[in-house]
């Protein structure tokens, strides 16, 4: 049998950092089971605290996951529907999100804005050629 685990860091109001492993999933060698989840840590200096415990989420991982994926989404690094995904949010959860802090969560450039404006005068001047 492989187990694979996954580690948690938390971090106290003493800034004391809690360690824990649990077993996410174990393979029998002939059976089929879902992927496991590859982690890695990073460290914040505590002055990151306050600002990630005013983050909306429910510990300080979906906190930062939900900070970092608003980030990529905004420099362009990952669709919207990505986004939400590592944000572990649904799409309409990510865009309410996004929403609530004016970030715009669709894009419309020039280039729609003059492809609407050719079809419009399209429509148009075949309306008029119609009459």
């Amino acid at each position: 049998m492989i187990s694979y685990f996954r580690n948690f860091i938390f971090v106290n109001s003493d800034g004391k950092i809690i360690r824990k492993q649990d077993t996410i999933m174990e393979k029998k060698e002939e059976g089929v089971a879902k992927m496991a989840m590859e982690y890695f840590q990073v460290n914040l200096p505590k002055s990151f605290l306050p600002f990630i415990n005013h983050a909306s989420g429910e510990s300080i991982d979906a906190k930062v996951k939900q900070s970092l994926a608003i980030g990529m989404f905004i420099e362009k690094q990952v669709t919207l529907a990505r986004a939400a995904e590592l944000a572990d949010s649904s799409l309409v959860d990510f865009i309410d999100l996004l929403q609530s802090k004016n970030i715009p969560w669709l894009e419309y450039t020039q280039e729609h804005l003059e492809d609407d404006h050719r079809a419009i005068q399209e429509i148009l001047s075949s309306d008029d050629e119609m009459i």
